[in-house]
C-alpha cells in the first residue's frame, strides 16, 4: 500500500506597527499531513458537551470523539515527550475539556487545513490556543500522530531557534513549549476529507494552551529539572515537569525554599 505522505507549514504574520508586538502573540504554525488507515476504538468517551454523530468507519461503527482511554493515552505522551527534554521549567500538561470541545468541534468539520486565530483565541481563559494537526488513510494508532510531531526534533536546531530551510519543527516545537501545560485534543472520521489528497480518513486536531511557538523563543529553557519553576504556582516536579499539584500515581518532589520533600504516590498518568 502506497503510503502519501506530505508536510506543510504555514506562517501566520501579525499585521501590526511594531516588531516588539509580534512577540506578544504566537506567530509561527505548523502542520503536516500523513497518509496513514484505522483501528477499533473503544466507546468510552469523555464527557464532550458537543453533539456527535455515529458514522461508520470502514468495518467499525464508532462515535465521533475522544474516549476516555485515548484522551489518557495522548496526554501521558505529550507528558513522556516533555520530560525528555532536559529543561528547567517545563510544565506538567493536563487535559482541558474546553480545548478538547474546541478541537472536536473543528475537526468535526473535516476540514484539512489550521482554524483562523481567531476561532482560537479566548477559549478556556487562554488569551491564544495552539494547534496541531494529522490526518491519515490508513490504519490509526493513537501514538502516531504525537511521534510524528516529535519526530521532527531531529530537524530543530535549539541554539538558532529554528530548522533549516525546506523542513519543519512547528509540531514539535508546540508539543514540548514550557508553558503550553493545557491539552484537549479531537478525533474524527471522516466520509470527505476535503483538501487533501485522499477523500476519506482520520482527522485528529490538538490544542494547547496557552499557544507556543513564540518566533524567535526558545520552545525551554534547558537546565535542572523544575529549577525554573515558579515556586508559588509550581510546588510540585513530576518526572521532571512543574506542577501546581501532585499527580495521583507519579512520583512528585515539592519544591519549598531550602527543603525538598518527596512524595510517593500509588499509580502514575505517565
Amino acid at each position: 500500500m502506497v503510503v502519501i505522505v506530505m508536510f506543510l507549514e504555514l506562517v501566520l504574520l501579525a499585521i501590526t506597527g511594531c516588531s516588539v508586538a509580534h512577540r506578544e502573540e504566537p506567530l509561527a504554525y505548523a502542520y503536516n499531513l500523513t497518509a496513514v488507515i484505522h483501528r477499533k476504538f473503544l466507546n468510552n468517551r469523555l464527557g464532550v458537551r458537543s453533539l456527535h454523530r455515529r458514522v461508520r468507519r470502514y468495518t467499525y461503527d464508532r462515535s465521533y470523539g475522544v474516549n476516555h482511554e485515548e484522551a489518557m493515552m495522548l496526554l501521558r505522551k505529550h507528558n513522556e515527550y516533555r520530560s525528555m527534554q532536559n529543561s528547567s521549567n517545563m510544565l506538567f500538561m493536563e487535559w482541558n475539556y474546553d480545548l478538547q470541545e474546541l478541537a472536536q468541534a473543528y475537526a468535526d468539520k473535516c476540514y484539512w487545513g489550521h482554524s483562523k486565530k481567531a476561532y482560537r483565541k479566548n477559549v478556556g481563559g487562554f488569551k491564544h490556543v495552539g494547534e496541531n494537526l494529522y490526518a491519515g488513510n490508513q490504519k490509526f494508532d493513537i501514538n502516531t500522530p504525537i511521534k510524528m510531531w516529535y519526530d521532527e526534533i531531529k530537524d530543530y536546531v535549539y541554539e538558532t531557534r529554528y530548522c533549516p530551510p525546506g523542513v519543519m519543527c512547528g509540531h514539535y516545537t508546540q508539543v514540548v513549549w514550557h508553558h503550553s501545560y493545557a491539552l484537549g485534543c479531537g478525533i474524527t472520521f471522516c466520509e470527505n476529507l476535503k483538501n487533501t489528497r485522499f477523500s476519506k480518513g482520520y482527522y485528529v486536531v490538538c490544542h494547547y494552551g496557552p499557544a507556543g511557538n513564540y518566533i524567535g523563543r526558545p520552545p525551554f529553557k534547558k537546565g535542572k529539572a523544575c529549577t525554573d519553576c515558579d515556586k508559588e504556582k509550581y510546588p510540585f516536579c513530576i518526572r521532571g515537569l512543574c506542577s501546581s499539584r501532585p499527580q495521583i500515581g507519579s512520583e512528585s518532589v515539592k519544591l519549598v525554599p531550602q527543603a525538598t520533600i518527596v512524595f510517593f504516590i500509588l499509580s502514575s498518568l505517565f
